[in-house]
């Protein structure tokens, strides 16, 4: 357990540091998130579909906004779709290093689900590039036959 929890504050550790050695600037936070979430989109819906996409998105927002109140609440889950924008602007409305800490939580929690689904190997290859500090627009990671 203790094992657990130390790879997973590590893991935060490298996914905030990129964010908040370039600004702590809540929307410019808020920008990098939402770009490294059409990126794990991008690399994610052509295996799992959209809907298996939001459906981890939804349940990551769920796990990791224990911790941040002022995340809005999701939906009934009737609807299975990604809403950016709500939780980017949730992130903008917090000062930078908080935005920067709740959405590396967010992704790390993401990226545990995904492990736990399908092994630590293969969720590297398919999150690793994703889940890292963006390089501009949503790329897809090619993978070898």
């Amino acid at each position: 357990m203790t094992r657990d929890l130390a790879r997973k504050a590590t893991l935060i550790s490298e996914i905030a540091t990129p964010a908040l050695t370039i600004t702590r600037d809540p929307p410019a936070v808020a920008r990098d998130f939402v770009s490294r979430w059409l990126n794990i989109d991008a690399t994610l819906s052509p295996i799992i579909g959209r809907g298996g996409v939001a459906a981890l998105y939804r349940r990551s927002l769920h796990v990791s906004g224990r911790n941040y109140r002022w995340i809005s609440p999701i939906g009934d889950g009737q609807d299975l779709k990604m809403d950016l924008t709500v939780l980017e602007r949730d992130l903008e409305r917090q000062p930078g290093d908080v935005a920067a800490r709740a959405a590396a939580e967010f992704l790390a929690t993401f990226h545990d689900l995904v492990t736990g689904l399908i092994g630590p190997s293969l969720s590297e290859r398919l999150l690793g590039a994703s889940t890292s500090a963006s390089q501009g627009a949503p790329q897809t990671k090619d993978l070898p036959a």
